[in-house]
């Protein structure tokens, strides 16, 4: 029942286009210029998008001849017919025997209608072919997840894919969406390789459907860097304990992770000269599961030994001290040297005191390219002043006499000083006067000025004697009246005395410048004549005592 509705709908649809052709050919035979038919075939279809497709137009001339009527040509069309898809034009093609092709490989993913169009010539009238449905497939790109890598502990990239495949100059602008890559690998994963695994995800492109390749992130091990630790030593000493550190641990890890071993050396030793000399690496053998290891080596610092400068004190001395020897010593076993403020001078390790005071000597090390230059050590003591006694003179005069200088004398200066050192002299005095009585008057030096010595005076004395000048006579015998000239006899005579070779006389009269004696029994012969006034004698005269007696 089917099959004869359908015969007889075609058989219709035949009936009505002879109709038309009919009609059309009558039009043109009016018009001159006869019909044709084009008609339209594909080389492949469906095609591929990328892939070529050629469309063949071929148009065959309608020869209609009504009764009575010649044909108008019966020549082969000439021209040119041109494709279309849709209302795009997609080429033209020049008749050669009737039909031309169009070759292309444009035609976007999915249902395309294609027709070809002839534009007619001189004998032939232009006509459209029925429309051919072109079916495009999409081709097929290629998606592949880019390899990667990354450290062990660090966050996974962001993950990239590669395209292949594309047709026509197409590039990935024709893409929208993006593929799905991802791993199981996460951060604190262990080092190795793990898949990118590539999928569609919102990827999409209207002339391309996806196939996808599978990437491999490589996680790589993480560099561990041992550092050995920087140290230092004073030149001399042993060499210290090396040791280290490791930095990088990543994801929590520890040095509990690290196993195997790692020792330090030096090549300096404890009589290197103060510097830096390396610390390296002599066994390298640290291992870990997921590190490497870098080595740096450390800096070991040998630095300038510290001395220290052993001054016992000094005792306190009196100027005029002979020289000191100074004895300091240094532990470094260097020489030592002074220096002293105060009144002394220092040459080498001797101490020369040039006053009194307080002195101060500095011992000091100043180092060498070993040792650091030492703390100075200070000692002070006192030197004392010295003692100097200055003693005024003793003199004498007679009564009514000259009075005699007063002078000092020294005991004792010391280091080769003078009087002239003194920074101020003496002055030196006495009471006594030349118009002073017979007696015993006190000399005396004072204001002696110097800052080295502790002055003491001792005072002296003028002892001012009874004179006398002269004898009435010079010889006489006992009992003669003598009578003695003079001076600071006393105005009386009190405790004084005369006396003639020891013997005292008897006193007639007494004055202070003359005295008058009787001779006294003596032994004939010449005798010292002496007036003693309070203890004091005079100067002794002779007198000559003559044999017999005189009886007054």
């Amino acid at each position: 029942m089917t099959k004869r509705f359908k015969f007889r709908e075609n058989l219709m649809v035949f009936l009505y286009s002879l109709f038309l052709i009919t009609l059309t050919a009558d039009s043109l035979l009016a018009s001159g210029l006869n019909p044709v038919s084009v008609t339209l075939t594909s080389s492949r279809n469906p095609s591929t998008y990328g892939s070529s497709v050629t469309f063949t137009a071929t148009v065959g001339a309608i020869i209609i001849k009504p009764l009575g009527v010649q044909p108008l040509t019966e020549a082969p069309p000439t021209g040119t017919v041109t494709f279309y898809n849709g209302g795009t034009q997609i080429g033209t093609g020049r008749l050669y025997n009737t039909s031309t092709t169009l070759t292309i490989s444009t035609l976007a993913a999915g249902t395309n209608s294609i027709t070809a169009y002839y534009g007619g010539d001189s004998n032939y009238a232009p006509s459209t072919s029925s429309p051919l449905t072109q079916a495009v497939n999409q081709a097929v790109l290629t998606v592949t997840a880019n390899n990667a890598s990354r450290t062990y502990g660090a966050a996974n990239p962001t993950f990239t894919a590669s395209y292949s495949g594309f047709l026509n100059g197409d590039t990935q602008s024709v893409l929208s969406g993006s593929p799905s890559l991802t791993t199981t690998a996460t951060s604190s994963s262990a080092a190795g390789t793990y898949t990118i695994t590539a999928a569609q995800g919102t990827l999409s492109a209207a002339n391309y459907s996806f196939t996808f390749v599978n990437g491999t992130l490589t996680v790589n091990q993480a560099v561990l860097t041992v550092t050995a630790n920087n140290a230092s030593m004073a030149y001399g000493s042993a060499l210290p304990s090396f040791s280290y550190t490791i930095t990088g641990f990543v994801n929590g890890d520890t040095s509990a992770v690290v196993s195997g071993t790692a020792a330090e050396t030096t090549t300096a030793t404890s009589t290197s000269p103060p510097g830096t000399y390396p610390i390296t690496f002599s066994t390298e053998a640290l291992t870990a599961a997921n590190y490497t290891f870098t080595y740096v080596n450390g800096t070991l610092t040998i630095t300038i030994a510290a001395q220290t400068i052993t001054f016992n004190s000094l005792p306190n001395v009196t100027y005029g001290v002979t020289p000191i020897t100074l004895a300091a010593t240094a532990s470094s076993g260097l020489t030592v040297s002074y220096t002293a403020s105060g009144p002394a001078t220092v040459s080498g390790s001797t101490l020369t005191i040039t006053g009194a005071g307080t002195v101060t000597v500095t011992a000091s090390q100043t180092g060498n390219a070993d040792y650091a230059a030492a703390t100075p050590v200070p000692q002070s003591f006192t030197v004392y002043q010295a003692p100097l006694t200055i003693t005024a003179s003793s003199g004498t005069m007679t009564y009514g006499g000259t009075v005699p200088t007063i002078t000092p004398s020294y005991s004792e200066f010391v280091n080769g000083d003078t009087p002239a050192s003194l920074t101020t002299p003496p002055t030196c005095s006495t009471t006594a006067t030349s118009s002073s009585n017979v007696g015993t008057y006190p000399t005396s030096c004072s204001g002696a000025v110097d800052s080295n010595y502790t002055i003491a005076y001792t005072n002296g004395s003028v002892t001012i004697s009874p004179y006398i000048s002269s004898l009435s006579s010079g010889q006489g015998i006992p009992g003669t009246v003598l009578t003695i000239s003079g001076g600071g006899f006393g105005a009386s005579q009190g405790t004084s005395a005369v006396t003639l070779n020891g013997v005292t006389p008897g006193v007639v009269s007494w004055s202070n410048t003359g005295i008058t004696v009787q001779v006294p029994m003596l032994v004939p012969g010449t005798v010292p004549v002496v007036v003693t006034v309070d203890g004091i004698a005079s100067n002794s005269y002779d007198f000559v005592v003559s044999s017999g007696f005189t009886c007054q």
